[in-house]
């Protein structure tokens, strides 16, 4: 064979048969999958569960509320009080505190 010219996109089993890339790849899905039986003999192919969620760690009790996370939250409460000047301080701690509740 000339070293030269592409192979071949078919294998052959040890029987000799030729066995194209699709169904070899369709054998290797199918074994991915779990086979059953009816009771009336038909083959019935059940899927692989799902995979879990994935979930957002939750910050542990004794890590308190980031920079940001308080930031945030003293502005909103410092909108929704009609933005007074002067009491910075007062809605940083107010947001601290609650947040500190949540956890």
């Amino acid at each position: 064979m000339d070293k030269s010219s592409k192979p071949s996109r078919a294998r052959t089993s040890g029987t000799g048969s030729v066995k194209s890339e699709t169904a070899t790849a369709a054998q290797a899905k199918s074994s991915r999958t779990r086979r059953t039986t009816k009771p009336t003999g038909e083959p019935t192919v059940t899927a692989k569960a799902p995979p879990k969620p994935r979930t957002r760690k939750k910050a542990s009790a004794t890590q308190p509320p980031s920079h940001e996370q308080i930031s945030l939250r003293a502005y909103f409460l410092w909108e929704a009080a009609g933005r007074p000047e002067g009491k910075a301080d007062v809605f940083w701690h107010t947001a601290e505190r609650e947040l500190m509740a949540d956890r």
